[in-house]
């Protein structure tokens, strides 16, 4: 017998089908798509003057290699038969996956029973969202998953993503606006990849990192701990490190097949290089003329000096020929699309769920660290609203405004729209054949600016 509970709080349940695996010493058994844990409709308690929720749960039977099931909503049964033509032997664990996106209710379990052949009382009743899995979890693996996984969110949070993805957007976005008029070519090539930039910083800043914000309610490093990070990871904003061919060689991933983030951004800058170098050379015949561009000069500049340091990290003062103005134009479109991507789109894989806590007195000092009931559904809704797709969304290379209307940049940028096409195909075909899809850079999924 198998008994998911979901629990009686707001966040349990789910309007998902849920499929459950048992797993054991011999194989798993795939008991499919079977359930739909949904709440009990809402009732008016008339002596309390409140409004109680239901605790609607499932109860699965279990026999020999016969599984009859039975889904209970308070007085409503629903039977149903199965087979399970494995020999699991002893238990490990139950396994479940939701069908849709995580966008009604994270805490659909409670927690989970199982009483049958080989089960020897297997059992997860913690009151907690992370525990599904820990029957089977060796104690030093959790104990270094713990050590590893916090730190690691944290800094993806803070450097990869907020620092090296939304913040270098504004001050690329805020130079841009600042030198450069509306009709210059550079300004024109950029600024559909500002949409909405300045407006999500603006709520990061009030929501997220500020005084009383979300990082100083869940996170460790909250309380001023998380500028500190930010102040330190300054020192990892060199010009190359946003260059993907100059990063990659310095992390010894050039060339490595397996590198799916390196093999992906590698061939995205150089479609963006194309991109650039065509524009940049249907506006500027020569590097004397591009060299006295006053308002461009003043471009980069503002860019250098609004990083605060970045001259020291390789940021250039001038620009002397069309090469160094493609390479800084292309890393800035980079940054504000491929970069951020590869940042945002894996949050909530990889940040959901959390090693669960252990109760030995000896590592007390490791479950306090860990973040109670409250704090940790507050991460995994941030998470998850964080790590979504805008629901219209503008992927790369299809502007919805026309700002160059000329036969020639319309051409440039048609061959830009055809070759995102082509490596599009390229990873859905590399896709098909991985166990684990990398679809981050996949440019129908890149969105055209930094929008959430």
């Amino acid at each position: 017998m198998i008994r998911v509970t979901t629990g009686d709080s707001l966040l349990a349940g789910s309007t998902d089908l849920i499929q459950l695996w048992l797993v054991g010493e011999l194989g798993e058994a795939d008991l499919g798509k079977l359930l739909r844990l949904l709440l009990e409709s809402v009732s008016a308690d008339r002596d309390q003057g409140m409004q109680r929720l239901g605790t609607p749960w499932v109860l699965l039977g279990a026999k020999n290699t016969g599984l009859a099931s039975e889904v209970c909503f308070g007085p409503q049964n629903i039977d149903l038969e199965l087979d399970v033509p494995l020999h699991l032997r002893r238990l490990l664990l139950v396994k479940l996956r939701k069908h849709k996106d995580l966008l009604h209710f994270d805490r659909f379990c409670k927690w989970i029973t199982v009483q049958g052949p080989g089960t020897q009382g297997w059992s997860v009743s913690d009151d907690d969202p992370r525990t599904c899995l820990r029957n089977i979890m060796n104690r030093n693996w959790r104990t270094e998953g713990r050590f590893t996984v916090t730190p690691d969110f944290q800094l993806h949070q803070l450097q990869s993503h907020l620092l090296r993805g939304h913040l270098m957007d504004e001050v690329i976005s805020v130079a841009t606006m600042r030198s450069l008029p509306s009709l210059h070519p550079i300004y024109k090539l950029l600024i559909p990849h500002f949409h909405y930039t300045m407006e999500i910083n603006i709520l990061a800043w009030n929501n997220l990192v500020s005084e009383y914000g979300i990082f100083d309610l869940v996170v460790s490093t909250g309380s001023g701990g998380h500028m500190d990070i930010l102040l330190r990871a300054k020192a990892c904003l060199t010009y190359c490190s946003f260059c993907p061919p100059h990063e990659l060689a310095d992390c010894g991933l050039l060339g490595v097949k397996s590198s799916l983030y390196g093999h992906d951004a590698l061939r995205l800058w150089e479609i963006i290089s194309r991109y650039v170098q065509g524009m940049v050379r249907l506006f500027y015949k020569s590097d004397e003329a591009m060299k006295h561009d006053s308002e461009l000069q003043a471009w980069c500049k503002e860019i250098t000096e609004r990083l605060q340091g970045g001259q020291d990290w390789g940021f250039p003062l001038s620009l002397d020929t069309q090469t160094q103005l493609c390479q800084i134009v292309n890393m800035c479109i980079f940054t504000c699309t491929g970069q951020h991507a590869s940042a945002h789109l894996g949050q909530l894989d990889w940040y959901s769920w959390i090693p669960p806590p252990i109760s030995k007195d000896a590592e007390k000092d490791i479950v306090d660290s860990l973040p109670d009931l409250p704090q940790a559904c507050m991460q995994k809704t941030f998470i998850k609203f964080l790590g979504r797709c805008q629901p219209v969304m503008v992927v790369l290379g299809q502007h919805r405004e026309k700002y160059f209307s000329g036969p020639r940049p319309q051409a440039v940028l048609k061959q830009f729209q055809e070759e995102l096409a082509d490596m599009d195909r390229d990873i859905k075909v590399w896709n098909a054949g991985l166990d684990l899809p990398y679809e981050y850079l996949q440019p129908s999924m890149v969105e055209n600016s930094v929008t959430i």
